[in-house]
C-alpha cells in the first residue's frame, strides 16, 4: 500500500508520562470515531513517538489507515 509507506514507522521515543500518552491516544479514538481518520493516523503517531510499545495505537493507527484509504467502509458510528 502506497500509504503505508508515507507513515514513518521508525520513531525517536520522547518523554511522556503514561497518563498523558493515553489521553493521546483517547484523543484519537475520538478523531477516528467521527471519521477524521487521517487525523487519527497522525495521533497514533505522535502517541508511539512516545512510546514504541504501545500496540493498541498501531493497531488503531491500521484501522485508520484502512479507513482513510477505502472509503466504503463505514464508519464505527453507523447504523447496520
Amino acid at each position: 500500500m502506497l500509504l503505508l509507506t508515507q507513515v514513518s514507522m521508525a520513531q525517536e521515543p520522547v518523554a511522556a508520562s503514561g497518563a498523558d500518552i493515553d489521553a493521546l491516544f483517547h484523543k484519537g479514538e475520538q478523531a477516528y470515531n467521527n471519521g477524521g481518520y487521517a487525523k487519527a493516523v497522525d495521533i497514533y503517531t505522535e502517541v508511539l513517538a512516545a512510546d514504541p510499545e504501545y500496540l493498541n495505537a498501531y493497531l488503531q493507527r491500521g484501522f485508520a489507515i484502512a479507513c482513510s484509504v477505502n472509503t466504503t467502509l463505514p464508519s464505527p458510528t453507523s447504523p447496520p
